[in-house]
């Protein structure tokens, strides 16, 4: 590994610039500012997943599958809110991580996010690392964390047999 292939985290990152990061070179630049924002996005360029990170999160990640796109098409982004608004939660209080090949490991998730739930939308179990793999609409509790894994959003949005399979699984996560 030489020293212009290091591989930084994307919590590391935030700590090393926690003022200020320009991201890119040439005409593809572009400045990630941190100063008094609750909600940032670092985006790397090596096709690692782009991170929403909210600081005021209430130990819930969200993993989708949007590639090419920096935030959830306004369809699929109405959907969630209106799954979290009746799980009494808001976009404010979870982390929403949009991954294009590399879903990030389920131990970062855990270690950076300090995360009791982690809700997968159109991504595989085994995509983030877990050692087992388990059916959609299971929660699945390992290591003191609910997993949930459900088809993409736009999937789910107009089958209501599928939305309410969802339902019964969120009802059991956030005790509602």
């Amino acid at each position: 590994m030489g020293l212009n292939n290091i591989d930084l985290s994307p919590g590391l990152l935030k700590e090393l610039y926690r003022d200020m990061l320009v991201i890119g070179t040439g005409s593809n630049t572009r400045e990630v500012s941190s100063k008094n924002e609750s909600s940032k996005k670092v985006k790397t360029e090596s096709k690692k997943p782009e991170l929403t990170i909210n600081t005021e999160q209430k130990n819930t990640v969200v993993i989708v599958s949007y590639p090419g796109k920096t935030s959830l098409p306004e369809d699929e982004k109405k959907f969630l809110t209106d799954i979290l608004s009746a799980c009494k939660l808001s976009m404010d209080d979870v982390a929403i991580i949009n991954t294009e090949e590399n879903a990030p490991d389920y131990k970062m998730l855990v270690d950076q996010y300090k995360c009791r739930n982690i809700l997968l939308f159109g991504i595989s179990p085994l995509s983030i690392g877990l050692p087992f793999d388990f059916p959609e609409f299971q929660v699945q509790p390992f290591q003191n964390i609910n997993y949930l894994s459900s088809p993409p959003l736009h999937e789910m949005e107009n089958d209501k047999i599928v939305k309410s399979k969802l339902w019964v699984c969120l009802k059991r996560i956030f005790s509602i």
